[in-house]
Protein backbone atom coordinates (compact mmCIF):
# COMPACT_ATOMS: atom_id res chain seq x y z
CA UNK A 1 0.00 0.00 0.00
CA UNK A 2 1.35 3.75 -0.79
CA UNK A 3 1.12 6.69 1.95
CA UNK A 4 -1.69 9.40 1.46
CA UNK A 5 -1.02 12.72 -0.07
CA UNK A 6 1.44 14.61 1.90
CA UNK A 7 3.19 11.59 3.30
CA UNK A 8 0.31 11.41 6.47
CA UNK A 9 -0.32 7.93 6.56
CA UNK A 10 0.89 4.47 6.43
CA UNK A 11 2.92 1.80 4.65
CA UNK A 12 3.83 -2.04 4.88
CA UNK A 13 7.75 -1.84 5.59
CA UNK A 14 8.53 -5.38 3.91
CA UNK A 15 12.03 -5.41 4.24
CA UNK A 16 13.05 -4.55 8.32
CA UNK A 17 15.60 -5.79 10.17
CA UNK A 18 15.34 -5.72 14.22
CA UNK A 19 15.70 -1.79 15.49
CA UNK A 20 14.66 -0.22 17.56
CA UNK A 21 15.24 3.64 19.09
CA UNK A 22 15.05 6.86 17.18
CA UNK A 23 17.07 7.60 13.94
CA UNK A 24 18.16 10.55 12.32
CA UNK A 25 17.36 10.48 8.61
CA UNK A 26 17.47 12.75 5.61
CA UNK A 27 13.57 13.32 6.29
CA UNK A 28 13.90 14.08 9.97
CA UNK A 29 13.84 11.63 13.18
CA UNK A 30 12.44 8.68 12.98
CA UNK A 31 11.42 6.07 15.49
CA UNK A 32 11.55 2.47 15.42
CA UNK A 33 10.78 -0.72 17.21
CA UNK A 34 10.46 -3.55 15.09
CA UNK A 35 11.70 -7.27 15.74
CA UNK A 36 12.29 -8.72 11.95
CA UNK A 37 9.99 -10.08 9.76
CA UNK A 38 6.83 -8.43 7.58
CA UNK A 39 4.66 -7.52 10.14
CA UNK A 40 5.88 -3.46 10.33
CA UNK A 41 4.40 -0.79 9.19
CA UNK A 42 5.75 3.01 8.85
CA UNK A 43 3.67 5.79 10.08
CA UNK A 44 4.33 8.88 8.42
CA UNK A 45 3.84 12.31 10.44
CA UNK A 46 3.90 15.74 10.10
CA UNK A 47 5.42 16.76 13.31
CA UNK A 48 8.39 18.57 14.71
CA UNK A 49 9.50 15.56 16.93
CA UNK A 50 8.98 12.63 14.32
CA UNK A 51 8.92 12.40 10.52
CA UNK A 52 7.73 8.54 10.92
CA UNK A 53 6.93 5.60 13.18
CA UNK A 54 8.19 2.28 11.93
CA UNK A 55 6.22 -0.19 14.46
CA UNK A 56 5.74 -4.02 14.49
CA UNK A 57 2.14 -4.50 14.88
CA UNK A 58 -0.42 -7.94 14.61
CA UNK A 59 -1.83 -7.56 11.16
CA UNK A 60 -0.40 -5.15 8.80
CA UNK A 61 -2.65 -4.65 6.30
CA UNK A 62 -5.68 -4.15 8.56
CA UNK A 63 -3.29 -1.10 10.75
CA UNK A 64 -2.74 0.49 7.56
CA UNK A 65 -6.47 0.58 6.20
CA UNK A 66 -7.41 1.66 9.13
CA UNK A 67 -4.73 4.56 9.36
CA UNK A 68 -5.46 5.66 6.03
CA UNK A 69 -9.27 5.77 6.41
CA UNK A 70 -8.81 8.05 9.49
CA UNK A 71 -6.47 10.40 7.73
CA UNK A 72 -8.82 10.11 4.58
CA UNK A 73 -12.06 11.01 6.97
CA UNK A 74 -12.41 15.37 7.71
CA UNK A 75 -12.48 16.28 11.05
Amino acid sequence: MSCVSGRVGARRERRCQAWAGTFQANDGRAFWDVSGGDKAIAIYLRSDNFSKLVIDVEDPDTAVAMIIRAVATPR
